[in-house]
């Protein structure tokens, strides 16, 4: 993990925290289907790009890295 990757990190789990930037709570139930379904999710972590899961679902402009969803 890069400096940029860890930064956008610090900044992802601060807006989940405060609410800043939320995706709705139907787009939040559907992102995390997606991603229990996928080998790459373990534990509450993406193995693909290492964020953690439940704060990065939350932010509406957020999407996985291999494409399983986007943005709202």
């Amino acid at each position: 993990m890069n400096i940029e990757d860890a930064a956008h990190g610090v900044v992802g789990i601060t807006k989940a925290i405060l609410g800043v930037d939320a995706a709705s709570e139907k787009t939040i139930r559907e992102r995390f289907l997606i991603c229990q379904g996928c080998d790459r999710y373990k534990h509450f972590l993406c193995l693909e790009c290492g964020c953690i899961v439940a704060a990065k679902l939350r932010i509406f402009d957020e999407k996985c890295p291999l494409q399983k969803w986007s943005a709202e």
